[in-house]
């Protein structure tokens, strides 16, 4: 059976061309925009870091003080359900060097549904971060993740 993996550029690889970053970048500034609207929905403050931050892309802080560091993972479309989610070494390496209890990090996998973004939240889990990516079970994972969210949203 034929898997789908969704390949991430890795920000150190030779840049796409011009037009693409363009279109990648409109793209890319949506899901977060998406991501923010999310965690203001729950209850939590988040900042949009800058394109070039590595290991994670928004810092989000909820009225405890706890911090999620959010990675953006999307597509212009919808994940298939048999999409896996690839992790760079950095996001795998920042995430296993945080000893901080108030610091968690999270996957956000953004569908991109014509203009309308849907956010599937996904706690980092030491088991998904020993192999640097999410398998096609990551869909059942959020779906868990956003209903405790809306059970412990203000």
């Amino acid at each position: 059976m034929k898997r789908d993996i969704a390949r991430i550029r890795d920000p150190w690889s030779t840049p796409p061309e011009e037009t693409d970053e363009i279109s990648a970048s409109e793209v890319d500034r949506a899901q977060r925009e998406a991501v923010v609207a999310y965690e203001a929905s729950h209850g939590r403050k988040a900042t949009m870091l800058p394109f070039s931050q590595p290991g994670y892309d928004i810092e989000s802080v909820d009225d405890q003080g706890r911090i999620r560091r959010i990675e953006v993972k999307g597509l212009k479309g919808e994940w298939s359900e048999t999409a896996s989610v690839i992790l760079t070494r950095r996001q795998v390496a920042d995430a296993l060097a945080n000893g901080n209890i108030m610091i968690s990090h999270w996957l956000y996998i953004v569908d991109d549904l014509g203009g309308k973004q849907e956010v599937h939240p996904l706690p980092w889990t030491a088991q998904s971060l020993a192999f640097g990516f999410y398998a096609s079970h990551w869909r059942a994972l959020a779906e868990q993740a956003r209903a405790l969210d809306e059970l412990t949203s203000p």
